[in-house]
């Protein structure tokens, strides 16, 4: 390991020797997120190996130097969380391995503290069994071949969340370009982590970018709904880098946007924002959000894929309150919202609304309202929700179990793409009009949701619900 760009394959003593206080883990890094459970399995492997024999997996080292400040350091592009675990369990000081050290924690608590569910401290033994371990290491110099690399899976621990993926994608974006000041980055990641990537808050939109979003574009496209897969759909929220890429749509309206909000002349930028911002929902979206943003738009990398991303996160909390419940002690709704709130909360939230048919019903709707809001704001959705409504569920009263492949294949696409193409709100309404017509059609000698069905009584509240007020 003389040579500081070479790969190399060793003991975790030999690289821990060579590259101690060198290391660094980079921002873009997700938490810490090992358990206890985990921690277990890798000793029942390192004990069934052996000795000397197990291998804990490849690390990915991004080669970064300062030849003017005098200083250089390898990032940990991938499998922090074996190497933090491993040191935990070796009882190593993470300052004296680490550049900086790390302040990624599980649920508050530290490695060390995870190890300490398993136990106080591993035995001399058990420890020289993990410093005798093989490790391989592949050193990187330029930051696209390491996301190139970028494993997706950590050998027996967590896989990385598609979050996760599209956050360090747009971190590399920002770096091969000019990154923004530490404050913005610091608040890029608290917005990040809060809105969208924190499963144990109750602010994360469950399914935003994998089922809201993903279905609304390709909806908008006229393709079929699909589950998202990791290893086939992450560039759908992959785009242009500006000052990158060169050749880009000659029209664009994202680009556009782009270049007036991030150009000098603010008074223009201030009227974007005033105006776009003011017809979606004024109330729900604040000063930080991007009024630009489109939900079957270019995507454009790095900063502005991360305001994209908080926009329609807080967007779809402010349409869709978890269960049709909303606080009203902090009601600052105007009084289409409240209208809709109610509607979506009898209609979407009936008795049996847990079950999985009835949530891929409720998600294809709420996928259909997103750009519908999107495109025509709060108009839009006073004039259409009902509307949406009926076209989203026709699959879920129209049989007596819905599978994921049926839930919105009749109406989704279509509706998607009339909403889309749209210019103006009424051509929208002639449009759905059609549709609506299409739909009674279809209804007309079967088994339908507008007729009380013999499918039982949770069912049966919602087709009377749907033919007495005739949605």
């Amino acid at each position: 390991m003389e040579e500081k760009e070479a790969d190399g394959f060793c003991s975790v003593k030999m690289f821990l020797d060579n590259y101690r206080g060198r290391l660094s883990i980079p921002s873009y890094q997700r938490d810490y997120a090992w358990e206890a459970e985990q921690v277990r399995q890798l000793l029942e492997d390192v004990e069934a190996a052996p000795s000397g024999e197990y291998f804990l997996g490849t690390l990915i080292l991004l080669h970064e130097q300062d030849k003017e400040q005098g200083w250089e350091a390898w990032a940990v592009v991938d499998g922090q969380q074996r190497l933090r675990t491993l040191l935990a369990l070796l009882d190593e000081d993470e300052s004296k391995v680490f550049r900086s050290v790390p302040n990624q924690e599980t649920q508050g608590r530290t490695p060390k503290e995870v190890v300490e569910q398993v136990f106080k401290k591993p035995s001399e033994e058990t420890q020289g069994r993990l410093r005798a371990c093989k490790i391989a290491f592949i050193v990187v110099d330029d930051l696209d071949d390491a996301f190139q690399l970028f494993d997706t899976q950590n050998g027996r621990g967590k896989p990385l969340s598609v979050e996760n993926l599209l956050k360090a994608y747009h971190y590399g974006a920002m770096a091969r370009g000019r990154l923004p000041s530490p404050e913005r980055m610091t608040e890029l990641e608290r917005r990040w982590e809060e809105e969208i990537a924190d499963e144990q808050s109750e602010k994360r939109v469950e399914g935003l970018l994998t089922a809201l979003l993903f279905w609304a574009r390709r909806g908008c496209r006229g393709e079929e709904k699909k589950a998202f897969s990791r290893q086939e759909d992450l560039g759908e929220f992959q785009g242009i880098t500006l000052g990158v890429d060169e050749v880009l749509p000659a029209h664009n309206v994202s680009r556009l946007c782009e270049v007036l909000l991030r150009g000098k002349s603010s008074e223009m930028a201030d009227l974007l924002r005033l105006r776009w911002g003011c017809e979606r929902l004024a109330n729900g979206l604040s000063s930080d959000c991007d009024p630009t943003a489109q939900v079957n738009g270019l995507i454009v990398n790095g900063e502005s894929f991360f305001a994209y991303a908080a926009t329609y996160a807080r967007l779809a909390l402010w349409l869709f309150p978890k269960e049709g419940k909303f606080d009203s002690t902090q009601d600052c709704r105007s009084e289409t919202l409240k209208v809709f709130h109610a509607f979506y909360r009898e209609n979407c939230f009936y008795k049996g609304w847990w079950r999985v048919g009835d949530g891929y019903a409720r998600t294809v709707y709420e996928a259909l309202i997103l750009l519908l809001v999107d495109r025509f704001g709060e108009a839009g959705l006073g004039a259409h929700h009902k509307q949406l409504w009926r076209l989203a569920y026709y699959e879920r009263f129209a049989s007596g179990r819905l599978m994921f492949s049926v839930a919105g294949k009749t109406y989704f696409r279509q509706a998607c793409q009339a909403i889309a193409s749209a210019a103006t709100l009424p051509v929208l309404g002639r449009a759905l009009s059609r549709l609506d017509a299409e739909l009674e059609r279809d209804r007309r000698g079967t088994l339908s949701p507008f007729t009380l069905s013999p499918f039982n009584d949770e069912n049966s509240v919602v087709c009377k619900t749907m033919t007495e007020k005739k949605v």
